[in-house]
């Protein structure tokens, strides 16, 4: 058995990892797909990369850079497209070109009509924004907002591939007792180190997010029953081993519904689904993990 020491380095270095080799969809490399420059080596393989694990919903993610807006995969790939050839339009007429943000909000508002309260996020404040707007501001995980609009976007995508997916809902058992008997710092601290904790036991394909307060969320998209549940298992047990040592005890009590290739229901039902079997495990003993196959 590891010391708690040395899974905690375990952890840091995985995390670092991670974090390293994660690449980005920032406003720059938007700006320079439509054109404003060539991409470098390293630019490219970040396309790469992300258009190879998103496929379809890459030009969801480039509109959602862009507008702050959700659209359908279908959707985006045709509206970006027009939008590049509407500043080649643009650039024609007026001889000049007018930058990809006025030719986003033109194209938007007066070709398409369309705009629907999109907001065009200045080049300079993007990054820092779509950061902020779309992380937990403890954690580093997806919020709740962001993480109910990629659970629609995997559900889109099961639909047209006819994948497996699941969905793991997670809550701290007795979380209020430390934050009462050893502060909210400390709650932070456990809360972070959890976050953490679920980074590393998810895959790579995986998407983690803090559903509010002490629950949180786990997106397991073409994972089958059995394999979800191992991961399930496995996040809970790290859990108990990695707080063993503590003044006080944490534990997850987890709720897991997993849809087969054929199956489909809304994100809301899915996230319903997953809350009561969550429910379940809160109420018959806790520390557990409930599970159900559609």
């Amino acid at each position: 058995m590891k010391s708690i020491e040395q899974t905690r380095k375990e952890f840091i270095q995985r995390d670092l990892e991670s974090v390293m080799s994660s690449p980005e969809l920032d406003i720059r490399l938007v700006c320079a797909l439509a054109g404003d420059r060539n991409l470098n080596a390293r630019e490219i393989n970040i396309v790469e990369k992300l258009y190879k694990s998103r496929k379809e919903h890459f030009y969801c993610d480039i509109l959602y850079a862009l507008t702050y807006k959700s659209f359908s995969a279908l959707q985006a790939k045709s509206i970006w497209e027009g939008i590049l050839q509407h500043r080649k339009n643009l650039e024609s007429k007026l001889g000049r070109d007018v930058g990809l943000s006025v030719t986003v909000h033109d194209y938007l508002e007066n070709i398409l009509k369309n705009m629907n309260y999109c907001t065009i996020i200045e080049e300079q404040k993007l990054h820092h924004l779509t950061t902020v707007a779309t992380k937990d501001g403890l954690t580093g995980l997806f919020d709740q907002a962001s993480f109910k609009r990629k659970l629609s976007e995997y559900l889109d995508d099961k639909l047209q591939t006819e994948s497996d997916l699941a969905l793991i809902m997670f809550d701290l058992d007795n979380f209020k007792k430390v934050n009462d008997n050893f502060g909210h710092p400390e709650g932070d601290r456990v809360l972070k180190e959890i976050a953490t904790i679920l980074q590393l036991c998810a895959r790579r394909e995986d998407l983690a997010a803090r559903y509010g307060g002490e629950e949180f969320a786990l997106i397991l998209p073409k994972t089958n029953y059995e394999n979800a549940q191992q991961v399930g298992e496995r996040i809970r047990q790290r859990v108990e081993d990695y707080f063993k040592e503590r003044e006080y005890t944490v534990t997850l009590s987890m709720g897991l519904y997993h849809l087969a290739k054929k199956s489909y229901i809304s994100s809301l039902e899915l996230i319903e689904k997953a809350d009561q079997l969550l429910y379940t495990s809160k109420t018959t003993g806790k520390n557990k993990l409930t599970s159900s196959n559609m």
